[in-house]
């Protein structure tokens, strides 16, 4: 935040404001941390004099002016070097720091009031050659005794937010970037960092102190650098070494420092060589040679791929390009020639580098994004006055670059009046023109009704009309849009396709069904194999060679899947699947996608103190007459006998058709021996198909609520000896047409062949109940009415009565 503020002066200062203002704007703030908390109670304090102890050489006793003309001695292990009339930090004992600053636990009876502080316990410690236990000590003119460490130095207290970035907002990952935006949210004032105006730039030539060698076609837009000499490794300040601490980066030494908080500031990532090391002083940059190797400054070493772009010296390869750097090229404590690279990298190239070497680094996740090109030279400009600023080193030469090629200005027609018929906002001009501007946008040309405009280099994903008007409506705040309540027209065509999916689902797990998820795509053997139609799309490039026609049946992954069921020791499987088939259209046309269900039942039948009986083709029927009950529909037909199909999949003589009015609904039936067979089903198995496009064109009838009857049932059954071509449907349709009213239901129980019966006849059994909802009915009347049903039935099918 303070580094914000110092971009943004009158920024407000609380950090929810802030956070939820930039969440608003697309600039999602994930957490909120205030960090260097810790540091509150430290002191900075005068040693007034040290002396040693004898029985521990590593034992320093100081006397420490803490300000306010106490003084307090302090005793402690492990405080190395440090001279009378140096200054060092103190915290009070038993604070989080104080106790980190100890080697080892302390006794009761030996805590002191204060304890001198460590690098590592305030977390500034560098990689400069400083041991972890080393204390912080600095020069007599720092600060006086007793003031506050945090008053000295602010940034080692400061509120961190955690940003969440969109991959196109790759200018938020830099403060610049975000000092911007805020002001833009704002409407404040913001100034970008001072930049001298006396360093100069030339390209790269023959006297420059650094050669470089560009591969034509390399994918590197620009590169840039500068050459420091009489360079000194030493720490960082201390405000920049708790800065880089705050924001998770680990202080190292003055010159990486350098580059990481350029990077931090600019978005902009930077590589400092050591200059000593780059044989002939030459850079090349170019892709990489077949098995050509680096060291990586972690000590990984690659074997790098022909398309990896890497920065090479005379000999061999000294840094992934925008990936991470080399190990012989590193900055070390002896380092005192310094070549500083700025460059603007293809986003693609980067990713597709630090992919192949598993990297993901700082600098990648930024090149990766892709870097304002404009950046590049400002960015080196920033490091090389702060090594002159604090004695780092001088600069060499004026500031070395070549491009390539710029990328092209683009124009945007944009229409203000557009922007308020898509947002549904009053923008006016002036408010449109000021948000524009302030993003960046320079308007070339501004007309009555149409601006041309072209878009800031730190913001190439605004391409087009609609990019620009989400900017302002961004800006503007979405959440300030008046919600309008919408009109509605009522659909009077019938319910939804989804609708019916759902409906159909929840129908099938309410059956006690368990629903397999399938795919769309199968294999035309697959098909051929269940006898159905021929596949009407083929995909040119399958992921798999079983997978490569979008499938006209649900059956081969219904198969799949209860076969994979079936395997795992399930034995009783009752599983469904629906979806869309996919069939040849009518005159060559788009393919015809229809909605299916289908259903599998394989095992023994539910019993309750029975012996447990295989499913056979009636538990279809069941499964299939309470589905289009349920569905609201209740008139239909089964209609048996051969199958009329071309497809094998049902064994011919246990197979039936539902239809309504001529239109087919379903089928149901036994999967044919053959079919098992190939999907490996093991068992007889029942197959249920229920066409739910059909079914949502039918109309439904709307449930109503019938009262428990008051009066009992008669009960009947009848048993009747009829020709096996007559189906069992249509006794049943004669049975209920001739007994009128009185009879509520009739279920076939029981289907009987063999025994005494004559060739090619069966007995098939019915349940009759009786019942009359407004008085009690006798059985004489009813005895007179069920031999009637009997007799007439008997009549119509040539049937006869069977024995008992």
């Amino acid at each position: 935040m303070q580094w914000l503020c110092s971009l943004v002066p009158q920024l407000p200062p609380e950090p929810c404001s802030v956070a939820e203002r930039l969440t608003s704007a697309g600039i999602e703030v994930e957490d909120i941390e205030h960090t260097g908390v810790e540091r509150s109670p430290c002191l900075f304090a005068q040693v007034l004099s040290v002396t040693f102890d004898p029985s521990s050489p590593k034992t320093r006793k100081l006397m420490l002016d803490v300000g306010g003309g106490e003084y307090h001695p302090v005793v402690q292990p492990h405080l190395g070097e440090v001279k009378e009339g140096e200054v060092v930090v103190v915290a009070p004992s038993g604070s989080p720091i104080a106790e980190r600053s100890l080697p080892m636990p302390v006794k009761k009876e030996e805590l002191q009031e204060w304890v001198v502080c460590t690098q590592a316990a305030l977390d500034i410690a560098d990689a400069t050659g400083a041991e972890k236990e080393e204390i912080l000590v600095l020069p007599p003119s720092f600060a006086e005794p007793g003031t506050p460490f945090v008053q000295v130095v602010p940034s080692a207290q400061d509120t961190i937010l955690s940003l969440n970035l969109t991959p196109n907002r790759s200018d938020g990952l830099g403060h610049v970037g975000l000092a911007r935006e805020l002001s833009v949210l704002y409407q404040l004032p913001w100034s970008l960092p001072e930049l001298p105006s006396h360093v100069s730039v030339e390209d790269f030539g023959e006297h420059s102190p650094v050669s470089l060698i560009l591969e034509e076609g390399a994918p590197c837009f620009h590169y840039a650098g500068a050459v420091l000499l009489d360079v000194q490794i030493v720490p960082s300040p201390l405000w920049v070494r708790c800065r880089l601490a705050a924001l998770g980066m680990r202080p190292i030494s003055s010159m990486v420092d350098l580059t990481n908080l350029a990077m931090l500031e600019w978005g902009n990532p930077l590589h400092a060589f050591n200059l000593r090391r780059i044989s002939g002083r030459t850079l090349h940059v170019r892709t990489a040679r077949e098995r050509e190797r680096i060291q990586t400054i972690d000590g990984k070493e690659c074997i790098l791929h022909p398309q990896d772009l890497v920065i090479a010296d005379a000999q061999t390869p000294v840094a992934l390009a925008g990936v991470i750097g080399g190990k012989d090229s590193e900055i070390s404590a002896d380092t005192c020639e310094v070549f500083l690279e700025s460059a603007h990298f293809d986003p693609r190239s980067v990713r597709r580098t630090a992919c192949r070497h598993g990297y993901h680094t700082e600098a990648s996740h930024r090149f990766e994004r892709g870097i304002d090109p404009s950046t590049v030279i400002h960015a080196l400009t920033r490091v090389v006055t702060w090594a002159v600023e604090w004695n780092v080193g001088r600069l060499g030469s004026p500031l070395l670059s070549r491009r390539v090629r710029k990328p092209p200005a683009s124009s945007i027609r944009f229409r203000p009046a557009r922007a308020q018929h898509l947002l549904g906002l009053r923008v006016s001009d002036d408010q449109a023109a000021q948000t524009i501007k302030g993003l960046g946008f320079d308007v070339v040309e501004k007309q009555e009704e149409i601006w041309t405009l072209v878009p800031p280099s730190h913001r190439p994903d605004v391409s087009h009309e609609v990019d620009v008007i989400e900017e302002i409506g961004r800006i503007y705040g979405i959440q300030k849009i008046e919600p309008i309540r919408p009109s509605i027209i009522a659909s009077t065509e019938g319910e939804t396709r989804e609708k019916s999916l759902r409906q159909a689902r929840s129908i099938a797990v309410e059956m006690g069904l368990l629903e397999a998820v399938t795919h769309s795509f199968t294999s035309a053997r697959a098909l051929e194999s269940i006898g159905a139609p021929p596949p009407s799309v083929v995909l040119e490039n399958p992921l798999h060679e079983f997978c490569h026609v979008m499938r006209t049946s649900l059956l081969p992954g219904l198969f799949e899947a209860v076969a994979r069921a079936r395997r795992v020791g399930e034995c009783n499987v009752r599983m469904f699947t629906l979806g869309s088939i996919f069939l040849e259209g009518s005159q060559g046309g788009l393919p015809e996608e229809k909605l299916m269900l289908a259903a599998v039942l394989a095992g023994d039948r539910e019993a309750y103190l029975q012996k447990p009986q295989p499913v056979d083709s009636l538990d279809g029927k069941g499964l299939a007459v309470r589905f289009l009950q349920r569905w609201g529909c209740f008139e239909w037909e089964i209609i048996t006998g051969a199958s009329t199909q071309s497809r094998s999949t049902y064994h011919p003589l246990a197979y039936a058709r539902i239809q309504h009015q001529g239109c087919e609904l379903g089928t149901f039936g036994l999967i044919h021996p053959d079919v098992e067979e190939a999907f490996g089903l093991q068992r007889r198995t029942v197959l249920v198909e229920l066409d739910l496009a059909a079914l949502h064109t039918l109309k439904r009838s709307v449930p109503h609520y019938t009262p428990p009857p008051r009066y009992p049932a008669v009960l009947r059954d009848m048993a009747l000896v009829v020709s096996t071509d007559i189906p069992a449907g249509l006794l049943e349709k004669a049975i209920r047409e001739v007994a009128g009213p009185l009879l509520e239901s009739v279920q076939l129980f029981d289907r009987f062949t063999g025994g005494n019966l004559p060739p090619h006849h069966v007995s098939l059994a019915f349940h009759l109940v009786y019942r009359n909802l407004h008085r009690t009915l006798v059985d004489e009347e009813v005895d007179i009415l069920h031999a009637h049903v009997v007799t007439e039935v008997i009549q119509r099918f040539d049937a006869a009565l069977r024995a008992s």
